[in-house]
C-alpha cells in the first residue's frame, strides 16, 4: 500500500485516477491546482506523487521543482502526466524534478507500473 497525491485540474479524469489507485490498495489524495498540491506535498508523508503539467495557477514543472526544494522527503517519486507531448517534454521533466514523464490519454495500469518502478528505483 502506498499513499499517493493526484495534482490534476480536471476532475473527471482526477477522480478516474484516484478510484482506480485506490482499488489498487493506495491511499489516495486529489488537490486540483499546483498550490494546493504543494501544500499538501509538505503537510503529507507520500511515497508518491502524480502530478498534471498544465495546472491553472502554476504549471507541474513549478510544482516538481517546489516538492524538490520545499520538501522533507527527498524519497517521494514525482511523475508528470501531460497531453502536450513535446519532443524535450521528458528531458525537461526530469530537470524538473520528475521521475518518469507519461503521457495523456494513458492506461491506468501503465500509470500504476510506473509508480511501483520508479518507487523501485529510489528504494
Amino acid at each position: 500500500m502506498l499513499h499517493i497525491l493526484v495534482i490534476e485540474d480536471d476532475a473527471d479524469f482526477s477522480a478516474m485516477v484516484t478510484r482506480f489507485l485506490e482499488l489498487k490498495g493506495h491511499i489516495v489524495q486529489a488537490a486540483y491546482n499546483g498550490e494546493s498540491g504543494l501544500r499538501l506535498a509538505k503537510e503529507g508523508n507520500f511515497d508518491a506523487i502524480v502530478c498534471d503539467l498544465g495546472l491553472p495557477d502554476m504549471d507541474g514543472f513549478e510544482v516538481a521543482a517546489q516538492i524538490r526544494r520545499q520538501t522533507e522527503q527527498p524519497w517521494v517519486v514525482v511523475i508528470a502526466l501531460t497531453d502536450y507531448g513535446k519532443i524535450d517534454g521528458r528531458r525537461h521533466a526530469i530537470r524538473a524534478g520528475f521521475d518518469d514523464y507519461l503521457l495523456k490519454p494513458i492506461h491506468l495500469e501503465t500509470l500504476a507500473v510506473a509508480i511501483t518502478n520508479a518507487i523501485r528505483e529510489v528504494n
